[in-house]
């Protein structure tokens, strides 16, 4: 980086003041490589430069740009002193660099989880159209559905065919308890069949 007409080189209060943060906050841009030093090696910054590294390195995404400036700065200039650093950080100092930092991060993890959890409700979303997923409580209600007409026609067995069988031998009294069986399957298979269309219905 060299010195152009539209830049300037500023110490790091001026750039603190600029990017309107705490200026112990500025201090750990700098340790982490996210600033522009000047090229004589001083505790100076280029104003423009620094200030859109720190724009661009806000999203995790862009974790290279912070890589590809640092190797063509130089492994020599990537960390400068800190004398001027830890002049700030005394007199109680540290619990607001604290406080900027975790502002820092704080704001590269609340991103980096809001991007996650989108798309894995794009994901869901897409996979509920195309009726791979179905709601937990659509499913519940089915089953419950299915399950009280299976135990309606089981308690209704005995007083419905008790009437029917009296007087009857073995064969005939086989064969009506086959037929109620066989109805009673048709009936919940029937239950279950709508309740997976309307599913279908709700996929497409």
């Amino acid at each position: 980086m060299s010195n152009t007409t539209d830049d300037k080189l500023v110490s790091l209060a001026d750039l603190s003041q600029a990017l309107g943060c705490k200026r112990t906050y500025a201090y750990q841009l700098r340790k982490e490589g996210r600033l522009v030093p000047a090229d004589d090696g001083s505790k100076r910054v280029w104003l423009r430069a620094s200030m859109q590294r720190v724009q661009d390195t806000k999203d995790p995404s862009k974790a290279g740009v912070v890589a590809r400036h640092a190797a063509a700065r130089g492994a020599g200039m990537t960390q400068l002193p800190d004398d001027d650093a830890d002049d700030e950080l005394a007199g109680g100092a540290g619990a607001q660099d604290a406080e900027g930092l975790a502002g820092g991060y704080d704001f590269q993890s609340s991103k980096a989880k809001r991007e996650h959890f989108a798309a894995a409700r794009e994901e869901n979303e897409y996979r509920r159209e195309a009726g791979e997923l179905i709601e937990v409580a659509e499913a519940k209600s089915a089953f419950a559905d299915a399950a009280a007409l299976l135990g309606a026609g089981l308690d209704a067995m005995a007083p419905t065919l008790a009437p029917q069988l009296v007087g009857r031998d073995e064969l005939a009294i086989r064969n009506a308890l086959q037929d109620y069986a066989e109805e009673l399957r048709g009936e919940l298979a029937a239950r279950i069949a709508k309740a997976a269309q309307e599913w279908s219905g709700h996929a497409a």
